[in-house]
């Protein structure tokens, strides 16, 4: 159809082009000129390239994650307070794999993660007498449920609150004895970050997560009880792959 009514107009101009109307050469230069101007901003109008499509962030997807934890132990013996909170740092890496639902700029999701830890705090040395080594606490694995809240800012980038529930795999090792106390630990986190769509099917991430892990109470000896509580911010990186068009 565009091309249609620019064969009419050229049809209606170009008797006026050519005829002898008084206004000499000079004249039709001045018509010609206008023409080829409305002329070229019609056929842009008609043939400007559509804006790309806004990709999707619904459906599954994998990847896997490397970070940081910076933790910290706090230790009651006996009730009493000896350790306010000892650093338990150490990397942290592992998979995840989730779910996303996505309404306009808004995206609703599921994640699920798994990760080996290599937690290590040292705490403070006990006055003497009688002189024994302190105690250290350790952090093999930590896991992470989450539900997801998102804002598309962008239409390749994507921000995010999350909150769920936490596990960590904890041990207490007592300074006395030399021996191990081991448990897992259930608790809660909250966090947030910032995706990246380099293709529809490749983000990064870059997010923090910051989980309160509880409490557990051990029996080191008969009657000595020791309460370790354990709490960790974590910042890490993810590469995912989201399947789907």
């Amino acid at each position: 159809m565009v091309l249609w009514g620019h064969i009419r107009i050229v049809g209606g101009v170009l008797p006026f082009l050519t005829s002898r109307s008084g206004r000499g050469v000079f004249g039709v230069k001045i018509r010609l000129l206008t023409i080829i101007f409305a002329a070229g901003l019609a056929g842009g109008s008609a043939f400007a390239a559509a804006p790309p499509p806004v990709p999707s962030w619904s459906g599954p997807y994998i990847g896997g994650h490397l970070g940081y934890d910076w933790g910290r132990t706090r230790v009651l013996d006996n009730g009493v307070l000896t350790e306010a909170g000892a650093p338990t740092n150490g990397v942290v890496g592992g998979f995840l794999a989730g779910y996303r639902w996505q309404k306009d700029n808004f995206v609703f999701g599921l994640e699920a993660d798994i990760s080996a830890a290599n937690l290590h705090g040292t705490g403070l040395p006990p006055p003497p007498p009688p002189i024994v080594l302190p105690n250290q606490y350790f952090v093999d694995w930590t896991s992470n449920f989450r539900g997801q809240i998102g804002y598309i800012i962008l239409p390749s980038t994507l921000i995010f609150a999350s909150g769920g529930f936490s596990l960590a795999g904890f041990t207490f090792q007592d300074g006395g004895t030399g021996n191990n106390f081991g448990a897992v630990f259930p608790g809660w986190n909250i966090g947030g970050g910032i995706d990246h769509m380099f293709t529809p099917n490749f983000i990064a991430r870059l997010e923090y997560i910051y989980a309160d892990f509880g409490n557990k109470t051990y029996e080191v000896a008969p009657g000595d009880f020791y309460n370790a509580a354990f709490k960790a911010q974590t910042l890490r990186g993810a590469l995912i792959w989201r399947f789907g068009p």
